[in-house]
């Protein structure tokens, strides 16, 4: 062990954060199938569309399929952007600039081939003049145009119709004539789907093109990202750390980058004479969720502030129970921006780490006071070791919530459901801080949950499951659940607490072994307020939802 740090080298490359992937410096994944795909397009001459939420690498997979057809002596790929385009532009001024645009990118691709040709000048101001100038650039240079068109939703509204009118018509032209494959493949790559954008006609004119989405990194590529630092360094990532980082980021290109560059620059950098440990991604993690000047989740934060979003996405998250409906503008705009996802017929979170940011989006910056919490102080929940007691806070947070009012710590469109939770995500996150830890909420996908997770001295970690109570029969769902997380952490225990907010419901507790595994379970009734006013909001819900 007091050999390591000799035997480890300075990485040579560091992991991207700051938009396309260099050429050099940068650990990037090789191969991605997406890249085959699009050479199989360009190969074909189709005309298509590459679309995914922000920050999952369109730009990068592009710019390598430049970079493998910059040989090849059969086409001349472009890379144009629609990104500084402003909607003010009229037809005249939209075609000027994008004729200097393709015009000035041709020439540094042909002289990167190592050709000289003189592009001879072709004024560009209308849809038929950009036809015409396409048609003397086919003349004048003996490769197939390929063209890539980034960021297309900069496009000014007024032309969007008639230029997609006019790749249509060329699409179909050279179909019946090699002479007139004036423009052999298209490219349009952005946040949305053509079909999403809004067109003057009742449908899109560019119904020709096939449809490529990107998918966020898949575990093994995860894997095989990190291990091109421990090849350069010679530190080694173990499973349950690169499961780990995989898990919590959901694959998600700038997350994994981002926990990467932090957990390998700031928590464990190659100098310090010691492995890469799970509690060192775990800090990695949380510095993570809390830094400033993180674009990905800044983006997401700026999504779900409209509060039409509140409470289809916190209902995702504790029930589980809004079905994919692509008729739904709301969720298609969720899905659209990466926030979720369709899986089985459902709509899910697109990893913890969103599910994470929503939670704490959307919780008050008044959350309940020590004093409110623990009004005994901190004593009764606290032993003598300096540990938390969660028995004792959960038992205790009965006789807690009714004596406050929700409505007094919370915005009017908070979902009802959700204050419980917050209420005792609050107190264990006071607690935690106290004995020199940290809490934090998770959600897993498809689970119909959300965790409380403690993390206090010596690594101690507690987690306390939070569910709506729905009775018996989803009981032994929410034990099995309980038992493979505790399994899979590695936890001898765990605690299971329902909210119940039916009437008559009263307090219980019970202890339970399953698979060695001990679970403390707790039933809380909902105090009559909230009871009823979650009731009242379920009605108004579904009625509202029937009179659509």
């Amino acid at each position: 062990m007091k050999d390591l740090v000799n035997n480890l080298s300075k990485p040579k490359r560091e992991f991207c954060v700051g938009g396309p992937i260099p050429k050099e410096g940068y650990y990037a994944l090789k191969d991605r199938p997406e890249v085959g795909k699009i050479i199989d397009k360009i190969e074909k001459g189709r005309y298509f569309v590459i679309y995914a939420a922000r920050q999952t690498g369109k730009t990068s997979l592009i710019l390598e399929v430049i970079e493998k057809s910059r040989d090849d002596d059969r086409y001349l790929p472009l890379y144009l952007t629609f990104q500084d385009f402003s909607d003010s532009l009229d037809e005249e001024e939209f075609y000027l600039r994008l004729a200097e645009m393709l015009l000035f990118d041709i020439n540094v691709r042909l002289e990167e081939k190592g050709k000289e040709s003189e592009i001879l000048e072709h004024e560009c101001h209308s849809q038929q003049s950009f036809v015409e100038l396409l048609q003397n650039l086919h003349q004048q240079i003996p490769y197939h145009l390929c063209m890539f068109i980034d960021e297309f939703e900069g496009i000014p509204q007024k032309v969007l119709d008639g230029f997609l009118h006019t790749l249509r018509a060329i699409y179909l032209r050279k179909q019946t004539s090699e002479k007139y494959d004036i423009l052999h493949s298209v490219g349009v790559i952005g946040v949305r789907s053509i079909s999403q954008m809004t067109f003057a006609r009742t449908s899109s004119p560019f119904n020709i093109h096939e449809s490529i989405s990107i998918p966020y990194f898949t575990g093994e590529q995860v894997k095989e990202l990190l291990m091109q630092y421990s090849e350069e360094t010679g530190e080694v990532f173990s499973e349950e750390v690169i499961n780990f980082i995989a898990d919590k980021t959901g694959g998600q290109p700038y997350l994994v980058n981002l926990v990467a560059k932090i957990l390998t620059e700031e928590v464990k950098p190659y100098s310090e004479n010691r492995p890469i440990t799970l509690s060192d991604a775990e800090t990695a993690y949380m510095k993570m969720l809390t830094m400033r000047g993180n674009t990905n989740l800044d983006s997401i934060r700026r999504r779900i502030r409209e509060m039409k979003n509140q409470e289809r996405l916190m209902s995702i998250i504790t029930r589980g129970n809004v079905r994919y409906n692509p008729n739904d503008e709301i969720l298609e705009e969720l899905i659209t921006f990466g926030i979720i996802h369709e899986k089985d017929g459902y709509c899910v979170i697109s990893n913890p780490t969103y599910a994470h940011t929503i939670i704490y989006s959307y919780m008050p910056w008044n959350n309940g006071t020590p004093e409110e919490f623990f009004p005994e102080g901190y004593r009764p929940v606290i032993d003598t070791d300096g540990f938390i007691r969660p028995h004792k806070v959960i038992e205790n947070f009965q006789y807690f919530l009714p004596k406050v009012d929700p409505k007094f710590y919370f915005p009017e469109e908070t979902p009802l459901e959700i204050v419980p939770h917050y209420f005792l995500l609050g107190q264990f996150d006071i607690l935690a801080y106290h004995v020199g830890g940290h809490a934090r909420a998770e959600v897993h996908q498809g689970h119909k949950r959300m965790d409380i997770v403690v993390f206090e001295k010596k690594g101690k970690k507690t987690v306390i499951e939070c569910k709506i109570w729905r009775g018996p029969a989803y009981q032994n769902e929410a034990r099995e659940q309980i038992v493979d997380y505790l399994a899979h952490e590695n936890l001898s225990s765990g605690y299971l607490v329902f909210f119940n907010h039916r009437e008559n419901a009263s307090y219980f507790f019970s202890t339970v072994d399953i698979f060695e595994k001990t679970i403390y379970e707790y039933i809380i009734p909902l105090p009559e307020r909230l009871s009823y006013e979650i009731n009242i909001d379920r009605m108004r819900h579904d009625y509202t939802r029937r009179m659509k």
